[in-house]
C-alpha cells in the first residue's frame, strides 16, 4: 500500500528513503523559501526536493533534542545532563 499516491506518479516511492517519508506532506508538495521569503514549489525527486526533506528531518531532530534536554535527560552527544 502506498502512503503518498500523488507523488508515486512522478517518483517511485521505493526510491524515497524510509527515514524521509514522514517528512513528505500528504499532497507531496514540498516548498523551499528563497531570500525574499517567496515559496518555490520543488520538483518531486529533484536534488532540491531531497535536500529540503533532509533539512526538515534535521530540524525535527534538533527540536526533539532540545525538548529532551529541557526535561533533564542526558544528552548522549554532549555527555552532559541539564
Amino acid at each position: 500500500m502506498l502512503l503518498y499516491p500523488k507523488i508515486t506518479t512522478e517518483y517511485d516511492e521505493a526510491d524515497i528513503p524510509e527515514y524521509l517519508r514522514p517528512f513528505i506532506p500528504v499532497d507531496g508538495k514540498v516548498y523551499s523559501t528563497d531570500l525574499n521569503n517567496k515559496r518555490i514549489l520543488l520538483d518531486v525527486g529533484s536534488k532540491e526536493w531531497f535536500a529540503e526533506l533532509c533539512r526538515r528531518r534535521e530540524s525535527a531532530n534538533e527540536t526533539n533534542s532540545r525538548q529532551v534536554n529541557s526535561l533533564g535527560i542526558s544528552d548522549k552527544k554532549l555527555g552532559k545532563t541539564y
